[in-house]
């Protein structure tokens, strides 16, 4: 009997293929797929406190878009920056004697402009890095992608709060109310961790642009120790005359080139981001596998307490990072939204739920 009412759930949520449902919440597009037998989640999809919830996500959506978007522009126009600083000074140090021979006393005028740019570049630089301390774009990318985050999940707590009575051929509330989360709540936030832990693990490595650099700069380096080395033991004399002091600069300037291409490839956050999504990607694979079930079978017999605190763990899972970046009077402002018409699940009665399905 409880598969019967489960799978007529499911065909009455009628949820497009995954690909296809994207992470926008607009119920009206989820309500439009639904077919009769779901009346109940319909009419609750039609309240106005969803509308409300949807019109501050989608405000915040973008914002958040706009800020992440400010924030990588600046970051990358600093990192273009420094890397002009270190090539106009490897350019300057390796061929200044060679271009002397061609352009005689008129390279003055070249490493004037040379040394211009450079310094340019570094006040750039210097401007760029006094933006990011004051203006903390990176801090207002996190906080509006929080506050958009912490409105879905009240959208979805929203849906799970509202009451509404099943009509003749209608199926109970509850069943639909479950499907709904792991349609469009369950299931797209674990494809969307599973491939940004990937796409994350990825880009913690060395990219195949500045592997290629990397390597020039290493051939460069060994071929100066070679070469110096030779001039040394006299087994090696340069066509130009061999000044030590340039060649502790090439070699400098070189390392700082290295260690340049590493720290700005090499990204902490997106290591530390990609094992956090790893493990939400596992863990919601592990509610959807192993609890998922279970909370059907609840939901089939009217138990709200356990359906509830089953949502309440995909719901934490989802989103872990959004009370990182926000204060509790903004949280308790979002949950205010929600209008509760029951009490909430506390997260006590959703760890007995997880340890009871354990059992």
């Amino acid at each position: 009997m409880s598969n019967d009412v489960t799978d007529a759930a499911i065909r009455a949520v009628n949820a497009p293929p995954l690909a296809e449902r994207g992470y926008a919440l607009d119920p009206a597009a989820k309500a439009a797929h639904m077919l009769p037998e779901a009346g109940p989640l319909i009419r609750v999809l039609a309240d106005q406190a969803l509308a409300r919830l949807v019109a501050d996500y989608d405000r915040n959506d973008a914002a958040a878009i706009a800020a992440q978007k400010r924030y990588r522009r600046w970051n990358w126009l600093g990192i273009i920056a420094r890397y002009g600083i270190i090539i106009l000074g490897i350019l300057a140090l390796s061929f200044t004697q060679a271009l002397r021979r061609f352009v005689g006393e008129d390279l003055a005028i070249w490493l004037g402009a040379a040394l211009v740019l450079q310094l340019v570049l570094f006040l750039a630089t210097l401007l760029i890095s006094l933006y990011m301390k004051t203006k903390r774009p990176l801090e207002n990318w996190m906080r509006l992608r929080a506050i958009a985050e912490a409105k879905r999940m009240a959208f979805f707590d929203c849906i799970m709060q509202r009451p509404q009575m099943a009509l003749d051929g209608e199926l109970p509330l509850l069943p639909l109310k479950l499907e709904i989360i792991v349609r469009y709540l369950l299931e797209p936030q674990l494809a969307y961790f599973t491939k940004r832990a990937r796409e994350l693990g990825r880009g913690t490595g060395l990219n195949r642009t500045s592997l290629v650099i990397l390597g020039l700069v290493l051939a460069y380096t060994v071929l100066q120790i070679v070469l110096a080395i030779a001039v040394l033991l006299g087994l090696y004399t340069p066509a130009l005359s061999f000044d030590p002091d340039l060649a502790m600069g090439r070699a400098l300037i070189g390392a700082a080139f290295a260690v340049l291409i590493a720290s700005t490839t090499i990204a902490k956050v997106d290591e530390r981001n990609a094992l956090r999504y790893a493990q939400t990607a596992s863990n919601l694979k592990t509610l959807k596998e192993d609890l998922l079930p279970r909370a059907r079978e609840a939901a089939v017999a009217d138990d709200t307490v356990a359906v509830d605190a089953f949502v309440r763990l995909v719901s934490e899972q989802v989103g872990f990072g959004a009370a990182d970046w926000l204060s509790i009077e903004e949280l308790r402002e979002i949950a205010a939204a929600i209008e509760p018409t029951r009490p909430n699940v506390d997260i006590a009665a959703a760890r007995r739920f997880l340890l009871a399905l354990g059992r």
